[in-house]
Order: C-alpha cells, then sequence, then structure tokens
C-alpha cells in the first residue's frame, strides 16, 4: 500500500518539473499510501483544470509500488506537423488494435497486420462515382506491438533513497566517540558529509559541522517466484518510461527462466498497445493523374 516512487514521462525536463510539481501538491509523492483508482482519475482532472494553458492530457498509473505518469503538452500557436494534404501511416511493423478515422479514407482495419510505414487512413479518397479527392486524413491508430525483454533480478535486494530532507549538527569527536551539540531531532537513517572546524591532536578532541541527509532504505529477500514477478515488473516499468507511445500491455509470456545463487534470470515476450500514427506528406494528385496510374 506504498508508493517508492514516482515517473513522468516526458521529453521535455519543464513539463516533467510541472508535473511533479502538482503530483506534490496533490500528494503523489514517494513513501506515501496508495490512492484510489477514482481519487487519482479526481486528481488528474485537478491537474488539468489548473494547467488548462500547459497541459492537454494526463495519464496516472499504479505499477506495483510506483506510479507512472503520462502526460502531453498543450500546444498553443506552435508550429503544426499537419500539412494541407496528408495520409497516416504506421510507424511499426504490427497488428492493428484500433483504427479510428476522422477525415480520410480507412483502407486497413482492426487485426490486419500491417508494415512500417503501409497506409492505414489514406488522404486519398475515392468518390461515389469514383472519382479521386485528395484531402488531410485525420485520426489516429493503436497497434500491437511485440517486445523480448530480458531482466537479471537478485533475490536480494538493497537500496538507499534521499528523501530530500537534510540537517546541520554541530558534533564533537572524542577518539572515536561522536557527541552532537543541541541535536534534537534524530533521522533513523542518514548519510553524513562533514566538515572539520577544530582539531586539537593532542587531546583527541575536534568539532565539526555535520550536514546529514536523511534517506530512507529498502531492503527486502525475495523468493524464487517473488523475484520473477519483480524481474517483469522492473522491465515493464523501464520498457513504458523508455516510449511513452505505449498505452497498455496486452500480454506477458515468460519464455524462459534461469535460477543461479544470486538472482534470477527472466527472459518474457510482452504485447504492447502502442500509439503507432505517423503521418506523411502527399502530392494534390488530380482525377487524370489517378487515371494514368
Amino acid at each position: 500500500n506504498i508508493i517508492f516512487g514516482v515517473s513522468v514521462i516526458h521529453n521535455v525536463k519543464d513539463v516533467r518539473d510541472l508535473v511533479y510539481s502538482e503530483l506534490e501538491k496533490n500528494g503523489l509523492v514517494k513513501y506515501s499510501f496508495k490512492k484510489s483508482y477514482d481519487e487519482l482519475e479526481s486528481i488528474e482532472e485537478k491537474i488539468l483544470n489548473d494547467n488548462k494553458d500547459k497541459l492537454e492530457w494526463i495519464e496516472i498509473n499504479v505499477v506495483g509500488t510506483k506510479y507512472i505518469v503520462k502526460v502531453e503538452e498543450r500546444k498553443v500557436n506552435s508550429e503544426s506537423n499537419e500539412f494541407k494534404y496528408q495520409s497516416i501511416v504506421s510507424s511499426k511493423n504490427c497488428v492493428l488494435y484500433e483504427v479510428n478515422a476522422i477525415k480520410g479514407e480507412k483502407i486497413k482495419n482492426n487485426n490486419d497486420y500491417v508494415k512500417k510505414d503501409d497506409v492505414v487512413i489514406s488522404g486519398y479518397i475515392t468518390m461515389p462515382d469514383n472519382s479521386k479527392k485528395t484531402t488531410m486524413a485525420i485520426g489516429n491508430i493503436l497497434g500491437e506491438v511485440w517486445y523480448t525483454i530480458n531482466v537479471k533480478y537478485p533475490y536480494t535486494y538493497y537500496e538507499e533513497r534521499y528523501t530530500g530532507k537534510k540537517k546541520k549538527v554541530l558534533v564533537m569527536h572524542f577518539y572515536n566517540y561522536n557527541f552532537p551539540i543541541l541535536s534534537f531531532k534524530k533521522y533513523h537513517s542518514f548519510k553524513t558529509k562533514s566538515k572539520e572546524l577544530v582539531n586539537d591532536s593532542l587531546s583527541g578532541i575536534s568539532i565539526s559541522i555535520d550536514t546529514h541527509y536523511e534517506i530512507n532504505v529498502i531492503s527486502n529477500i525475495y523468493t524464487y517466484d517473488e523475484a520473477i514477478d519483480k524481474a517483469i515488473e522492473t522491465g515493464i516499468e523501464k520498457l513504458k518510461s523508455d516510449n511513452d507511445k505505449i498505452v497498455d500491455i496486452k500480454d506477458i509470456d515468460i519464455l524462459s527462466t534461469y535460477n543461479n545463487v544470486d538472482n534470477v534470470n527472466v527472459t518474457y515476450f510482452v504485447k504492447a498497445i502502442e500509439d503507432v500514427t505517423k503521418i506523411i506528406n502527399i502530392e494534390n494528385l488530380d482525377e487524370e493523374k489517378f487515371e494514368k496510374e
């Protein structure tokens, strides 16, 4: 029930920073309790309403103990990648999962296999009298794309994560003993950076100002089955963080596992639903040119 990580997927740092700030305002931070599905939907709506001029769309997914947040920036008066005449093709080899044709002629259907750059929604429309008209195809396509993932995951997991909290402490050192001075609040776990102020080698006494950086220590020992689950979870998180076009994971098939003393090596096959929409420019061909072809 605890969230141990928050990842915002976007290639613009300013957008990521904005979303991280909004998530924090709404309590979606590390080491907080998981929110319900309804709460996450409400937070998505609030963030969009508060940033109407900056954000077009946001989706918060819970993956294991982590929030994976996908976001689309609202581009106002920016240069469009649309052409006056265009077709929509597939950006990858895939099986079509969903074809949404708003304008143009849909020449491929759901469950059709297409190769990269195959036309799915054409800007060339056939009219009732069999004449041809050129238009700007509008729509989007989702495809089922396949990935093979290999992950090695340890049975013993240890991680130190900084919380962002820190404090300065005046410390007196006497040989191997340390005596904090005027330090009332102690962190359970922390890393220390020390700056020495006084050092009397004859008495063995020194005084320093130490900066304590609070950390949370994560330490787990997994069974064989648990390590396999964590390997799959880790690989999926990495896949999604590297590819913001992935909408959903449809299916996972384990191909092989290799067990040794320290870790398990898992190879598995993933079917992902991905936005494979790609727009290409087309010529404004008149009817005579079509007849010649």
